[in-house]
């Protein structure tokens, strides 16, 4: 037995498993850089204001020219104009300058003040997660950090993908909140794609979708295993010998230690 956990944990090893939760460092953001001090002035003189200076002059201060094509999607726009309103919204809800240029690279129409037909806006996206699950700001900022892309999607087909968890695996809303903590971008995934793992987990083991909804709460990237990854763990462990009510507890165990890229 001891064997063959090593040996599964080779297998999750060579899984490529597609988990946009990148995470990153997060460090304070200074909104607005000091003036410099003046010197040398007359005692009497009455003292300089200091003047405020705006943390971003310009969209390479956001986004890298090596971003080539964020950068020259948003170089189209008028940059205080349609940019910046964005840009402070995000600043409003605690983003600091990495995570602008996470958000820059994979959901570049955020932060333009344009309404994209296929897209969500940062302001309808948040409204939605705070009036539906009650998530403060900082908890909408770790949300949008670990899945930028939530934000490519239109608020409508984002309330599809959280209503087709809450039916067809039974997840209350307690749930489907802790699922958005966790790894939010499972409510990007293609119904179709959501269905079909749903149904190869049925062809191994004698399980239905309410159960298969416990392991999602448990294992929070489960339904996100790549097909051939999740197939190929199910066959391995049946072939080895392993009890069918034993293999959904190991495939549990294992994933979070599965490599993400």
């Amino acid at each position: 037995m001891i064997k063959s956990l090593s040996k599964l944990g080779g297998a999750f090893a060579n899984c490529s498993i597609k988990n946009y939760a990148i995470g990153i460092s997060y460090y304070p953001l200074n909104y607005f850089a000091e003036a410099k001090q003046t010197g040398g002035k007359d005692s009497n003189a009455k003292p300089e204001s200091k003047e405020k200076e705006p943390l971003f002059r310009a969209l390479d201060d956001i986004v890298s020219p090596s971003q080539t094509n964020s950068f020259k999607f948003l170089s189209q726009y008028d940059f205080q104009k349609q940019i910046i309103p964005e840009v402070t919204k995000l600043l409003q809800l605690g983003v600091d300058k990495d995570a602008l240029s996470r958000i820059a690279e994979y959901a570049p129409e955020a932060l333009v003040t344009e309404k994209f037909a296929d897209c969500n806006t940062v302001s309808e996206f948040s409204n939605y997660l705070k009036k539906t699950y009650g998530f403060d700001n900082a908890e909408i900022k770790e949300i949008l950090i670990k899945a930028p892309r939530l934000l490519k999607i239109t608020q409508a087909q984002l309330e599809e993908n959280v209503k087709l968890f809450q039916q067809k695996f039974q997840l209350s809303k307690e749930e489907i909140a802790a699922q958005f903590k966790a790894y939010p971008p499972v409510f990007k995934m293609p119904h179709d794609d959501v269905v079909r793992k749903a149904e190869v987990v049925k062809d191994y083991i004698p399980v239905d979708d309410k159960q298969i909804g416990r392991y999602q709460v448990k294992a929070p990237y489960f339904i996100s295993t790549p097909l051939d990854c999740l197939k190929g763990t199910l066959e391995y462990m049946l072939r080895m010998g392993f009890k069918e009510e034993q293999v959904i507890k190991i495939v549990i165990l294992f994933l979070p230690m599965a490599p993400q890229s």
